[in-house]
């Protein structure tokens, strides 16, 4: 079956996702990286804010991460014929908002019908 996973997962799958002064730990990491490689999950790219999560701290304590993304399976691609994960603009949350944009592929059937009078 097609399908998509949207939002924050509350975690990051390597340093390069974080910018801040304290290391993130790496147990999370390694077991979100384990689950998308058990169920052969896609992280699909997101345009926009390089990080979509910012603590509010200042000085030594600041931390951002990339927490929120795209996950989908091989099925879900399949069946889109143009795929889009983009941050919105931040307001008031302490995260960017994603937008998902899709269009699936529209499969048309001809069929070979023939009539033979006899």
């Amino acid at each position: 079956m097609p399908w998509n996973f949207i939002g924050d997962f509350n975690t990051i799958l390597g340093a390069y996702e974080h910018q801040g002064c304290y290391p993130p730990s790496r147990i999370p990491m390694q077991d979100f990286q384990s689950w998308t490689d058990t169920y052969e999950l896609l992280h699909l790219p997101t345009r926009g804010a390089l990080y979509t999560w910012k603590n509010g701290r200042g000085g030594r304590r600041f931390a951002q991460r990339s927490l929120d993304r795209s996950i989908c399976n091989q099925a879900w691609l399949d069946v889109c014929s143009t795929t889009s994960c983009s941050t919105l603009l931040r307001l008031r949350s302490d995260q960017y908002p994603l937008l998902l944009e899709f269009k699936t592929t529209e499969v048309t059937f001809t069929p070979n019908f023939k009539f033979l009078k006899m």
